[in-house]
């Protein structure tokens, strides 16, 4: 009896590759990610019903709101990477996304810790940094078909060298942080120094999606002309 699926052969190959590619990113980032937002919800759950806190628990409230912000923007990095890149897997595309989760997950365990949370995050952002900088080589202009517009591929180096920028931004404002992050002077439960490095982690990650939703209507707008 004739066996029920292709036979392999050049194009066959290809195909499997080309359809396997994001099915096997997204479930090993949808792995990660659920695994990160698990312990971040179980280390905030600790935290807040632990009596025997030096301090109250809304100190340590804004590094939870914070790493869950990081989930974010990392699931959303990967849904819009992989609705337009695909190219044969190697192992470096097996090895970046655990990198990427245990840089992201490893903070999550010293929420109560802010100095450690603050060089762990720092070491994140480095991680985000190299992984946005593995995209951006392996770009083609020749993935877009030749009637595609221009602009198209141009933002598209643009959206990824601003996200290496970010995210080279990020790591410093981070050690900075875990430098300095205490003073005498509080506001409420927090340093001001504190303060300062939270607005600035949580603005640019902000600008981040922000940027890339427009990166991504600008996308959709430019191939509706197109076809």
């Amino acid at each position: 009896m004739e066996p029920v699926f292709n036979k392999l052969d050049r194009e066959e190959f290809k195909r499997r590759i080309a359809e396997s590619f994001p099915a096997v990113y997204l479930t090993i980032i949808s792995i990660i990610q659920g695994v990160a937002l698990g312990i971040l919800a179980t280390k905030t759950h600790e935290y807040i019903k632990n009596s025997c806190l030096a301090e109250p628990w809304l100190r340590f409230l804004p590094y939870s709101v914070m790493s869950f912000l990081l989930i974010i923007v990392v699931s959303h990095e990967y849904t819009w990477f992989l609705g337009i890149f695909k190219w044969p897997p190697r192992v470096l595309d097996t090895v970046i996304p655990f990198a990427i989760g245990f840089s992201e997950i490893s903070p999550m365990f010293f929420l109560t810790n802010s100095r450690i949370w603050w060089f762990l995050t720092a070491a994140f952002c480095s991680f985000g940094a190299l992984a946005f900088s593995y995209t951006l080589w392996n770009c083609r202009r020749a993935w877009f078909r030749e009637n595609t517009n221009k602009e198209a591929y141009d933002k598209l180096i643009s959206t990824l060298r601003q996200d290496i920028s970010m995210a080279l931004i990020l790591a410093p404002i981070c050690i900075c942080g875990g430098v300095f992050y205490s003073s005498s002077t509080k506001v409420l439960y927090w340093n001001w120094p504190e303060i300062l490095f939270f607005i600035s982690l949580f603005t640019i990650a902000i600008y981040i999606l922000l940027m890339e939703q427009r990166f991504m209507k600008e996308l959709h707008h430019n191939f509706s002309l197109i076809y």
